[in-house]
């Protein structure tokens, strides 16, 4: 696909647009990979196909209206912005690595609380908002699932429970050992605690779907696999 380089900015887009009613397929690519939002044109055209669908009552059409288009630019560039604001600047990403969804007042095991930071590869937890630090990747999450914290004064948080292999890294320092890791000689794995104050149900549901998509990597290395999870993630 040619980069047309006047569809940089949102307002280049819309003024691209003219005064055409509807987006076709053969320009979505272009546009959704100048604007950063998908590189692969496979996932591309699954979202065109999403877009188009929501258009036509379910079913999928070879143009999306000019005023979903545009209503679609602008909640993406603002998620976008909101995640950017004084917080993802700071994470150091690697190559073809996004932040997919940040959630703020989480304490994770023993290190505190603070803003976690989802991106294609690992977790994050900002505690002041510019020194993250990596909690996980994804690749090493073995299971994810949610439980009820009590404290002292019996009070109850949401939480999500992962367990992690060590074949990718050491544990780390604040990172609880599991039962079966607890016996002399058996420390491949770890749990590690999140508690949230919002939203906990649906991460359970994004985390659930960047581990499966990091199994299925592991096994086919087709990396389309992680842009699509990290897109429904996203448009979730």
């Amino acid at each position: 696909v040619q980069l047309m380089p006047e569809i940089a900015s949102l307002t280049g887009v819309v003024s691209s647009l003219g005064g055409s009613p509807t987006v076709d397929l053969k320009r979505f690519p272009a546009i959704a990979r100048v604007q950063r939002m998908v590189e692969d044109l496979k996932i591309s055209q699954n979202l065109f196909d999403i877009l188009s669908r929501m258009d036509r009552d379910g079913e999928a059409g070879s143009r999306v209206s000019r005023s979903l288009f545009v209503n679609f630019l602008q909640t993406f560039e603002g998620l976008r912005s909101a995640n950017r604001t004084n917080l993802t600047d700071y994470v150091p990403l690697e190559d073809g690595e996004r932040v997919i969804k940040i959630v703020r007042l989480v304490r994770v095991s023993d290190i505190g609380m603070g803003t976690l930071v989802l991106t294609h590869n690992r977790l994050f937890l900002m505690k002041d908002n510019r020194t993250p630090c990596e909690i996980v990747r994804l690749r090493s999450i073995v299971s994810a699932d949610k439980f009820q914290s009590k404290n002292l004064l019996q009070s109850s948080s949401p939480g999500i429970r992962l367990v992690c292999s060590r074949d990718t890294g050491s544990r780390p320092k604040f990172a609880k050992v599991t039962s079966a890791s607890a016996k002399p000689g058996a420390d491949d794995s770890y749990e590690l605690q999140l508690l949230f104050t919002l939203e906990r149900d649906m991460w359970l549901a994004y985390l659930t779907e960047m581990i499966q998509a990091h199994k299925i990597y592991l096994v086919t290395k087709d990396v389309s696999v992680l842009g699509s999870a990290a897109c429904n993630v996203t448009l979730a």
